[in-house]
């Protein structure tokens, strides 16, 4: 197993893979002697360093945002040890059901997410969004290459109410909105405002400490307009003689809170699944979805057997202070 953790000030999810595949490439060539593997990335050292950000960024065409009142996740917490899953399905057959409902495997993921979360919703907050952000990668956008950061964001939000829709209708839902949301002039609205912030000279010229306060305000104002991330890196490919010394490929991202990163490689579907809250329950519903449509999964788990029966303990403390605190209300 090769592992390659590299921070978000450096890279995003492409710019990272891109890095990720040369240095398969490299332990192939070393490790079993296969020669002649080109090195699929071909961008100069200027193209790979660009700050495309900065090379792209419109000052008069950036766009507003309003974000809905947005549910979010609660429950016990370890932001110092969180857990990291990988939840494998056959391509095919989520593909297949995804173009049975007229959906993109995108939008279907993402609904089967909104519906594990609306499970666990408390019906007083059934009205306000569940709300999540989609990274889309710009690059197929611009003219770039780089492999710095280089994304937009995307939002789709549902709003529950009193009615359980099936996954399939609230895909089609899903689907619409990340029509929309994915347009190229709406992430480039989104993308100016994000520099706009960035290069606001009172922001440029106050001291690091000032810097360092109000930009963890922002992120906290941030946090709080979404419910939790979905990231879509679709198929990865290698070049021929690579690919059969290749059994997956999985994809994590840290968390403060519960993320999910798709990617697929041959007819494995990897859903990598990061969470700091000590209940599973959002991950099992998320799951039973797929074994309820009869596509049985795998999923690795960077716990032990020990480990996962604390994290229960602690869950099934949390719901008995839960009910109790209900309990006492109600009197």
């Amino acid at each position: 197993r090769i592992n390659l953790e590299v921070s978000h000030m450096v890279s995003d999810g492409r710019g990272t893979l891109s890095f990720f595949q040369t240095l398969l490439y490299a332990y192939v060539q070393e490790r079993y002697g296969v020669q002649g593997i080109p090195i699929e990335y071909d961008g100069s050292d200027q193209q790979k360093s660009e700050d495309s950000f900065d090379k792209y960024y419109e000052h008069d065409k950036a766009g507003s945002t309003h974000a809905p009142k947005v549910y979010r996740l609660t429950g016990w917490k370890d932001t110092a040890d969180p857990t990291f899953m990988e939840y494998h399905l056959p391509v095919k057959d989520v593909l297949a059901l995804a173009r049975a409902n007229g959906v993109s495997l995108t939008s279907l993921i993402i609904a089967a997410v909104v519906c594990a979360i609306r499970t666990e919703m408390p019906q007083r907050a059934r009205g306000r969004a569940i709300r999540l952000d989609i990274p889309v990668d710009l690059r197929q956008f611009f003219k770039s290459a780089t492999t710095k950061n280089f994304f937009g964001l995307a939002f789709v939000s549902y709003v529950p109410g009193d009615e359980d829709e099936p996954v399939e209708k609230v895909a089609a839902q899903i689907n619409e909105q990340l029509k929309f949301a994915t347009q190229a002039e709406q992430l480039k609205a989104r993308m100016n405002r994000m520099i706009a912030f960035e290069k606001n000279p009172a922001l440029r010229i106050s001291p690091l400490l000032a810097k360092d306060l109000f930009l963890n305000l922002a992120d906290r104002i941030t946090s709080r307009e979404t419910t939790t991330t979905v990231s879509n890196l679709g198929k990865i490919r290698f070049d021929d003689r690579v690919a059969p010394y290749l059994r997956d490929i999985n994809i994590l991202t840290s968390s403060r809170g519960l993320n999910f990163v798709l990617n697929s490689f041959g007819d494995d579907l990897s859903i990598g699944i990061s969470t700091v809250f000590a209940n599973p329950n959002v991950i099992k519903n998320f799951c039973r979805y797929f074994s309820s449509q009869g596509i049985e999964g795998r999923i690795n788990i960077d716990r032990t057997r020990e480990e996962v029966a604390d994290d229960l303990i602690e869950t099934q403390f949390e719901e008995t202070m839960m009910r109790t605190k209900k309990a006492g209300g109600q009197k």
